[in-house]
């Protein structure tokens, strides 16, 4: 089977900055996966955010806010990247799939 989409459902051991700055950004990490830029794309629940990481811990970027909109989430649970580095996101009280770019 092949998949163009990969997830990663839980925060790996690999993400060994989590502590450095989980208290500084982060309050409840529901999501993470790899970009194919190398970079962390982070789902936060309690926040209603998306945030983006190098590896090093360095944000590059965050967007989302609370709400019902089309460009508001309200539960992001897990995220993953297709082949054109946009970002899917679960949105459980939403129930739905939102399809990201940056420009989300």
């Amino acid at each position: 089977m092949h998949s163009d989409v990969y997830i990663i459902s839980r925060v790996p051991k690999y993400f060994s900055f989590r502590s450095q700055f989980c208290t500084q950004y982060l309050k409840y990490v529901s999501g993470v996966c790899v970009n194919l830029d190398q970079h962390l794309v982070v789902a936060d629940n309690k926040l209603c955010q998306i945030f983006i990481f190098q590896v090093n811990g360095k944000l590059i970027s965050k967007f989302g806010k609370r709400g019902t909109g089309p460009s508001q989430l309200a539960g992001p649970h897990y995220v993953a990247v297709n082949r054109n580095n946009e970002i899917l996101v679960t949105d459980f009280y939403n129930h739905c799939v939102k399809v990201c770019s940056l420009d989300f």
